[in-house]
């Protein structure tokens, strides 16, 4: 299974009415540890894909411009916002949120400022400036994630309304496992927030992400229940999302479920994380000549010519230790023949884990065909997405 780290029971938000999966708990197989590690803490979207990049870059001209002056600004600030009939300025809250520094003082001002803006007449606003993402990006710059929760108030629905400031607080709380906070976070949105999509995909994702990090049977109901609507409401999902609950399915021991979903995918090919998660759950229910038949037809396909990975070591580790205790001689036999062959073939992934591909950050993705594509990051892209068959 997934490692998963002892966390505080969770409230069920937008899915607190009570249904229950069909959940088939499996009789006469050990799990002795997680099939799948967890162990890997990173965000799950790049600087480029969050704006953080461009938001340093400008915050140091900022910065430069403002030179010894910066403090003075900071003092005046502070002082006019104590005045009960002070009105905040556009202005002013956008250099505040370029010289805000991690420290106490500073994010408190900030919080302040932000507090009597929005408290104004809508009349003492000019332009079309949103503030929402840019004090988010400062919040992940300054791994704040505190100071990002703590904005993210119902009182405060209209200056944090864009889709890019609830992604990078997401984002920010996930870098800081701060699993349970990415799903009450992504409740309290889905509930209050009125987005195109009630579900956005980037929310999707990192919301799966942190049911599969926190790796409980509430957690696997939780997403099941949240894969089920959008399969009802036919909304492609990305390949990312759906990987993230195949693996907690397995690491919940829901092999049935998992490839109920996996066969209802719009896929030519299996992709190396959702393939070892896929023999992993056939080896849960001992289907083990099924097993052997995926591998017989990959020995046999064009990634064999072309040395395209198709399993995980680790994978294979778990269902060599299911097969042998199963004590069936010619099948251990028959599995071991196969994995010496994908050896001799090039065809084993043994410098990752699929939690490590999992974890691998999504990337920027070029519109512009003038610029260069990205270095390619394993298998993943922000752009891929799949629907589930209704």
């Amino acid at each position: 299974m997934i490692m998963s780290s002892s966390l505080r029971t969770l409230t069920y938000g937008c899915f607190r009415k009570q249904v229950n999966p069909v959940i088939f708990r499996l009789s006469g197989f050990n799990y002795p540890d997680p099939v799948i590690s967890t162990s890997q803490r990173r965000c799950l979207f790049t600087d480029e894909v969050l704006g953080v990049d461009r938001f340093v870059h400008f915050r140091d001209r900022v910065l430069s411009q403002f030179g010894r002056n910066k403090e003075k600004f900071l003092e005046r600030l502070e002082e006019h916002l104590k005045k009960e009939d002070s009105v905040v300025l556009s202005e002013d809250l956008k250099n505040l949120i370029f010289l805000c520094e991690n420290n106490e003082n500073d994010i408190n001002l900030l919080k302040q400022a932000i507090n009597k803006f929005e408290k104004q007449n809508e009349s003492l606003r000019f332009g079309t400036f949103q503030f929402g993402p840019v004090v988010m990006r400062l919040a992940h710059h300054l791994n704040q994630p505190d100071m990002a929760l703590s904005l993210m108030e119902k009182d405060k629905i209209n200056f944090y309304s864009q889709l890019s400031s609830v992604t990078i607080s997401l984002d920010l709380l996930f870098k800081n496992e701060r699993y349970e906070d990415v799903v009450k976070l992504f409740t309290f949105v889905t509930e209050n927030y009125k987005f195109d999509a009630k579900y956005p995909n980037d929310f999707v994702t990192l919301y799966m992400a942190a049911c599969y990090k926190i790796n409980t049977l509430e957690t696997f109901d939780q997403s099941y229940r949240l894969l089920r609507a959008l399969k009802l409401s036919s909304v492609p999902l990305k390949i990312r999302s759906i990987s993230f609950f195949l693996a907690l399915a397995v690491n919940q021991n829901q092999p049935n479920i998992c490839l109920e979903i996996i066969q209802q995918l719009h896929l030519k090919s299996y992709s190396l994380v959702i393939q070892s998660i896929r023999l992993l759950a056939f080896a849960q229910i001992e289907r083990y000549k099924d097993v052997c038949d995926i591998i017989k037809y990959n020995l046999r396909t064009d990634r064999a010519v072309n040395k395209t990975k198709v399993v995980f070591q680790e994978s294979l580790n778990q269902i060599e230790q299911s097969i042998n205790a199963s004590g069936k001689e010619d099948v251990i036999q028959e599995f071991a023949n196969l994995v010496k062959n994908l050896d001799e073939s090039g065809l084993i992934e043994k410098e990752q884990t699929i939690d490590q591909a999992l974890m691998q950050p999504l990337e920027y993705v070029r519109k512009s065909k003038s610029q260069p594509p990205p270095k390619v990051n394993f298998q993943w892209s922000s752009e891929e997405v799949v629907k589930v068959k209704a």
